[in-house]
């Protein structure tokens, strides 16, 4: 960095002090003590340079476009120094790079928003609206998946077929302590106890999920936002069928990354391996690359119709109930009928999911044989173990997902105000057309 090259505030963090000069002539604004600190700095810059260089002369009134000279001057009603205005200019006519350098500050000013700005006046993060919600989907997908990981542990343990020991003794362990909810004499909440081995029993897993859905996630939003950018140049379908074909390409491109991360999480959870680390080195070892991808085909054929049926069900509730308020539903509204359209998905999509995980654990070496054996064991019933755990999931994974995207986005913002961080207690009260669509993906 130069000798000429001045320490400033940027003016767009100073710009929205708009009183009058002579109201602050009588009262000191509190950047006054932080102003006099960087002008000192500048007039120690200023005393190191060539003595062959003469500061140049700035008009009083004239504001320059970058520098804390003016900034000050407006918003503090002080004159700016000479050789803090000379400073200032040759920041702003001089060398850019040296500009850029000196000039990052983080500056907060009463009644307005903290922004880290460049000498150029723009934010150092520029996300477009695209970029800003595969992040926020990505960040509250991840979360969410973190909050239902207990329900996923409980569903998987429930469908594994010829259990390892430690399993076949949590099974009875749930059965033989049941917990009952009476009213009076009567029973009306009878089901297994599911935490008899502690809370920290059902998050077996938890890394493995996590470590998987980031990137999981990541991939089918961007390809969810790529696909649906290509369908709407190049066709005039309905939003619904661009949702449709959008969602569906993004749940088949991040097979690839979610596959492998199910498979060792499945295995942590049904006690098959007491770790994510030595589950994915004994699956490494004994089957290769190939062992880590059990279960890719009936993730295929689950996940497409669950999106279809989640997606067409929601429009047409929604449909149905607009039309008998003649009015935007709220989001707590739009919630509910999510969360009714994706445990219906669940539902229809369960006799698959329970193919998947019986094939990731272990416990079948084919679809064919997965179903063969589930009937021959437990009847047609037997397709649907695990059928209320992974409905639950899917109905609070609606909720969840979309107030955690609320926040994100909200926090991804590039120009917060005030008004954005009490939006979460005003979020569902909302008026809505829709919720993201997006939310209708993977369970």
């Amino acid at each position: 960095m130069s000798d000429e090259a001045a320490v400033y505030l940027t003016a767009s963090s100073l710009r929205q002090c708009s009183q009058p000069q002579q109201q602050h002539q009588h009262q000191q604004h509190p950047l006054a003590s932080l102003a006099s600190s960087v002008q000192g700095i500048q007039s120690a810059l200023a005393g190191r340079s060539s003595p062959s260089r003469a500061p140049l002369p700035v008009p009083r009134r004239q504001k320059p476009s970058k520098g804390v000279s003016a900034g000050v001057e407006h918003c503090l009603g002080a004159p700016a120094s000479p050789v803090a205005s000379a400073n200032s200019q040759i920041a702003g006519n001089g060398s850019q790079r040296a500009s850029r350098a000196a000039g990052l500050v983080f500056a907060t000013v009463p009644g307005a928003s903290s922004i880290l700005s460049s000498a150029d006046e723009q934010p150092l993060l520029l996300l477009s609206d695209t970029v800003r919600h595969i992040f926020a989907g990505t960040a509250a997908r991840t979360l969410a998946q973190a909050f239902i990981h207990p329900l996923d542990t409980i569903k998987t343990r429930l469908q594994v077929a010829a259990p390892a020991q430690e399993l076949a003794s949590w099974r009875n362990n749930v059965r033989e302590h049941p917990l009952d909810l009476y009213i009076g004499k009567r029973r009306v909440v009878h089901t297994g106890n599911w935490l008899i081995n502690g809370p920290r029993d059902v998050y077996l897993g938890l890394t493995g999920a996590i470590v998987g859905t980031l990137p999981t996630s990541l991939v089918y939003f961007a390809a969810y936002e790529w696909c649906k950018q290509q369908l709407e140049k190049r066709s005039s379908s309905s939003s619904a069928l661009t949702h449709l074909g959008s969602a569906s390409f993004g749940a088949v491109a991040s097979v690839f990354v979610r596959v492998p991360a199910d498979t060792v999480k499945h295995r942590v959870q049904a006690y098959v391996f007491p770790n994510v680390l030595q589950a994915t080195q004994t699956i490494y070892r004994s089957r290769g690359l190939g062992g880590f991808y059990a279960g890719l085909l009936p993730t295929l054929l689950r996940d497409v119709p669950e999106i279809a049926i989640q997606f067409t069900l929601y429009e047409k509730l929604r449909q149905v109930f607009q039309k008998k308020d003649s009015a935007k539903l709220e989001t707590w509204q739009h919630l509910v009928l999510g969360g009714l359209s994706g445990a219906s998905a669940a539902l229809a999509t369960t006799p698959l999911d329970l193919i998947k995980t019986r094939l990731q654990v272990g416990s079948a070496g084919s679809v064919r044989q997965a179903v063969a054996l589930t009937v021959q064991e437990q009847g047609p019933k037997g397709l649907f173990a695990g059928l209320g755990p992974r409905m639950s999931q899917a109905a609070a994974m609606s909720a969840l997902f979309f107030t955690f995207f609320e926040f994100w986005k909200a926090t991804l913002k590039t120009d917060r105000t005030a008004a954005d961080r009490l939006l979460m207690p005003k979020i569902l009260r909302k008026r809505r057309q829709h919720v993201w669509k997006r939310q209708f993906s993977f369970q």
